[in-house]
């Protein structure tokens, strides 16, 4: 076999958008909105056909977690899914045997070795927009379906448009949604620690956060969601010593047995997004169980033209191969003898955030692994 692990989480057909729409710093609010009206359930959505020929089949250990942003019919940014696909997406879940299982179970399941439902996947949503409450809580409601909001704290009841503390209260006591962190005001935990004086910012923007959402929601926050699915040795650090235990991505991947904890991926579910899009590309495909990442996973690099590349396992011949570097594909060797993949930029890189895609086609199996990596300014 090619893979160590089945899976079936997909990789992002081109580099995600790392500053999303509707995810960066928000102007001085103005006060905030009443509290929400309850939710007047309704009944559940009759069961859609599945798009032919993409139904994946039950892996073993690994789980996609899907990133949500906005669930609305306006705008049409990438990271707002309408409320239609949302809800066809949902039903398309339950009609083909998926388990929307907590993140909380997730992550105990990797610690301790414990398995899961077979199809498990995981539903998040970032950012805590008052979408949250009005357009998916009344559909996670009707399916019964677990979700985790990730909350930056200055935003809640800043505008119109934003989660309140009473909203995600009642959406806490429902049983079906946990609250966790996504920082204090969304920045970039990578630039920060990079900055004069960035380590009690830095600090500082995941104390703060987790202290005031445990204070106004009374449970506790030991998972974090990197704004913009930032991280490096430095942020990962930080994550650890200020009370985390988890934190995520949105690196592409999906989570699995051995996985660090303080880097689980997650999958961007999009704008454009059909449902055969969402079933074969976000939830369907398989793990490709690739070791030695060059550049490794959230590393930083000083060099402008790094070595690209990664130790494919296995003996299984490969009918296609490819590699891509922000969504251009690189030119690559590949020693078959030792599985060695690895390529090089043919320019030299800006300095920032670069997303590595590495797709293999192996006797019918389409398999997928994704990674990112900083390059240092000044390199």
């Amino acid at each position: 076999m090619l893979v160590g692990t089945r899976h079936r989480c997909p990789v992002l057909a081109a580099a995600c958008l790392w500053a999303v729409a509707g995810c960066g710093r928000h102007a001085t609010p103005p006060p905030p909105p009443p509290a929400p009206a309850p939710v007047v359930a309704a009944p559940v959505p009759p069961p859609s056909p599945t798009p032919p020929d993409v139904t994946p089949a039950a892996g073993a250990g690994s789980v996609p977690i899907l990133c949500y942003h906005r669930v609305a019919d306006a705008p049409a940014l990438d990271t707002v899914v309408t409320t239609g696909n949302f809800e066809q997406q949902m039903t398309w879940l339950r009609d083909n045997g998926y388990s929307v299982i907590p993140l909380a179970q997730l992550v105990e399941a990797l610690e301790k070795h414990t398995p899961l439902p077979a199809k498990a996947v995981v539903l998040t949503f970032d950012d805590g927009f008052r979408t949250d409450y009005d357009n998916v809580f009344p559909v996670l409601k009707r399916f019964g379906y677990p979700a985790t909001l990730f909350i930056y704290t200055i935003w809640v009841g800043a505008a119109s448009g934003a989660d309140t503390w009473d909203g995600l209260r009642q959406m806490l006591a429902s049983g079906l949604i946990d609250v966790q962190s996504h920082t204090v005001t969304h920045a970039n935990l990578s630039q920060v620690s990079n900055r004069a004086g960035g380590g009690e910012r830095l600090a500082r923007e995941l104390t703060l956060s987790k202290s005031t959402l445990e204070s106004k929601l009374g449970q506790p926050v030991t998972i974090l969601a990197y704004p913009y699915g930032a991280c490096d040795q430095t942020v990962e650090a930080a994550v650890k010593a200020a009370g985390y235990h988890c934190a995520l991505t949105v690196n592409g991947d999906c989570a699995g047995p051995g996985d660090d904890l303080l880097r689980l991926g997650r999958r961007m579910v999009f704008h454009k997004d059909t449902l055969q899009t969402f079933a074969a590309l976000r939830v369907g495909l398989e793990r490709l169980a690739a070791t030695d990442l060059q550049p490794p996973d959230g590393s930083a690099v000083s060099q402008t033209q790094p070595t690209i590349g990664a130790l494919l396992p296995g003996q299984a011949a490969i009918d296609t191969l490819s590699l891509r570097l922000d969504g251009v594909a690189l030119k690559r060797t590949f020693d078959h003898a030792s599985r060695r993949l690895s390529a090089q930029p043919a320019k030299p890189l800006a300095a920032g955030r670069h997303r590595v895609e590495l797709s293999v086609s192996a006797g019918g199996q389409q398999l997928h692994k994704s990674w990112a990596f900083r390059v240092e300014p000044g390199g």
